[in-house]
């Protein structure tokens, strides 16, 4: 993210028993996304990964979005 080197992206999507998310964060920030992939997962009991800058996943909504959103940002 280029236009944000500073910036963490938290995207969720939530239907009526999933959860979907998107993470991403800029250029500036040196962390491995697939690192909170492995801690936020089982929170969803869902698959995911990508690449160090940006990851995406899904599971069952065993939360909802905002209580997730929470999570991944105690990790961040």
């Amino acid at each position: 993210m280029k236009e944000a080197p500073n910036a963490y992206l938290i995207l969720i999507s939530e239907q009526q028993y999933q959860l979907q998310f998107v993470l991403a964060h800029g250029d500036s920030i040196d962390q491995n996304m697939n690192e909170i992939v492995k801690q936020i997962l089982p929170l969803i009991e869902g698959k995911g990964g990508g690449k160090p800058d940006f990851v995406q996943g899904g599971g069952k909504k065993t939360i909802d979005g905002e209580a997730f959103a929470e999570e991944v940002k105690n990790f961040l």
